[in-house]
């Protein structure tokens, strides 16, 4: 049975508290998350962004292009994982088990709203101003922190400054060596 977790797009925006005690009670693996949730979320912004080089003509070159879409799903995969490899690590520090397949959740499902603007914001540059779309991925980690891992009030402006520095971090981490790496590759071509 195909599950089709895209269908918690409209309830996240509708009434998140709702649908994270929701989400927290499905036995949703990593594994189906990564396939039936981020997955094509990913694909979908990687082709609004390939769109957006072919409309705009912005560094139109096969190879480039190319490069940027495979570049910008491993980045996507690997924040929202390393991510939640390291947060797992931390909440012990919240009174809190580790328990991998909740923060994976709960990243997972809060990062569609910063994804997706991201897609779309690329198909031109006067779209921009949708990346403020993604300031919604952080209301979504807030109530799903509280809902999802039960976070102590006490504790959950901490959990979600530092997790927002984790993620940020390794954005900018993976990013840079990704491009590094992706741009000799492209030099030596």
């Amino acid at each position: 049975m195909k599950m089709n977790l895209l269908k918690t797009i409209p309830d996240l925006i509708k009434s998140p508290k709702k649908t994270w005690l929701f989400i927290k009670a499905e036995s949703y693996s990593t594994k189906n998350i990564i396939k039936n949730f981020l997955f094509p979320i990913i694909i979908a912004a990687s082709i609004l962004k390939l769109l957006g080089r072919f409309i705009n003509l912005h560094d139109f070159s096969i190879i480039n292009t190319t490069l940027s879409f495979f570049a910008f799903i491993f980045i996507s995969f690997s924040v929202i994982l390393i991510s939640g490899l390291i947060i797992n690590e931390l909440l012990p520090k919240f009174k809190l088990e580790k328990n991998l397949n909740l923060v994976i959740k709960l990243i997972s499902f809060s990062s569609f709203p910063a994804i997706i603007a991201n897609g779309l914001s690329s198909l031109h540059p006067h779209f921009s101003f949708l990346n403020i779309i993604s300031l919604y991925t952080i209301i979504l980690f807030w109530t799903g922190a509280i809902q999802c891992l039960q976070i102590p009030k006490e504790h959950t402006t901490g959990f979600v400054l530092i997790s927002l520095i984790i993620v940020a971090t390794s954005l900018f981490i993976i990013s840079f060596t990704t491009m590094t790496v992706f741009l000799s590759i492209f030099f030596n071509l």
